[in-house]
């Protein structure tokens, strides 16, 4: 799905949302939005070890209305650089942390409810030197349809989020001389989003493009 919803957004007043990666980025400015529009948000940053077994218990005991996964590690290195355990790391917090965080999702989501996962336009097509972090990502699209099928009874909407090349901290780390003026605006990305955190919509992987890109290289 390449467009977006024409629905003005309702009210989120007092929904309980949960946000891993909520303190930077794009997860940040997803937190302030909500926050704007009254809800009550727990944004996670880098308290969370997310490339543990295991979420932390604390987090089973509150009950939430959506839960937004927009935690990432992204490194550039070619496949002769790359190590074992350079595509553990990213694909334990890319991916594997998806997996805990959709358990999670089962146990405490409100019906409705709404699990959000913020992807990248890697996942759509791999590029050099970004092999685990587009396979990652990749895998997230396909993780995002199982889970919405299997999650549909408990009233569970489960959407992928792929933004385009967005101007965030973790983008400037790995690319500091880039032109931002062919980056996306976080917020904007936010706002998109917040699209798919109500409505019946699941199952969908969202690729977000903007006009003001189109002379980005691909």
């Amino acid at each position: 799905i390449q467009s977006q919803k024409e629905n003005t957004v309702p009210k989120f007043t007092n929904k309980n949302v949960l946000i891993f990666g909520g303190t930077g980025g794009i997860g940040s400015g997803i937190a302030n939005l909500l926050k704007n529009l009254g809800a009550k948000v727990d944004s996670l940053g880098s308290e969370i070890d997310l490339r543990e077994n295991k979420l932390p218990n604390n987090l089973y005991k509150n009950k939430y209305d959506i839960i937004i996964h927009s935690a990432g590690i992204f490194r550039m290195k070619s496949l002769g650089e790359s190590t074992v355990d350079d595509w553990n790391e990213m694909f334990n917090v890319n991916l594997r942390s998806s997996f805990l965080v959709s358990k999670l999702a089962a146990k405490t989501l409100n019906n409705p409810g709404w699990l959000i996962y913020i992807g990248s336009s890697s996942s759509n097509r791999g590029r050099a030197n970004q092999a685990i972090y587009a396979s990652s990502k990749a895998g997230l699209n396909n993780l995002t349809q199982s889970l919405s099928a299997e999650l549909q009874p408990l009233g569970i909407r489960v959407n992928c989020i792929n933004p385009p090349r967005t101007n965030t901290p973790m983008r400037e780390k790995a690319f500091p001389n880039e032109d931002k003026s062919l980056l996306a605006d976080p917020l904007l990305v936010a706002e998109d989003i917040l699209q798919y955190c109500y409505g019946d919509e699941t199952g969908h992987i969202v690729n977000l493009k903007y006009s003001s890109q189109a002379n980005a290289k691909r």
